[in-house]
């Protein structure tokens, strides 16, 4: 939502949009993330009060064309090594 902050004020409403359509998705993405975590959690045999995720989040917000930089390539990294990452072990 901040980079579609962002963009509204640089004039940019298209891009505006298509952020927060974005950061709604992720939104939904991570709210299922939390359930299944949850529902993992419940059926383990083990006690686990805490879980470790491996992740990359931006820290800075800058112009738009600087945040649609980052996006693409968290997108990229996504796309090319988490995603991957995940359908490997999926498959094991």
């Amino acid at each position: 939502m901040f980079y579609s902050k962002i963009a509204k004020e640089d004039g940019f409403e298209e891009i505006s949009v298509i952020f927060l359509l974005t950061a709604e998705n992720e939104r939904a993405h991570a709210k299922q993330f939390l359930k299944t975590i949850n529902e993992l959690v419940k059926q383990s045999v083990q006690a686990l009060s805490e879980i470790k995720i491996d992740t990359f989040v931006p820290t800075t917000f800058a112009k738009t064309a600087e945040n649609m930089s980052g996006a693409i390539v968290g997108a990229r990294y996504e796309n090319s090594a988490m995603y991957p990452a995940f359908a490997d072990a999926a498959e094991k």
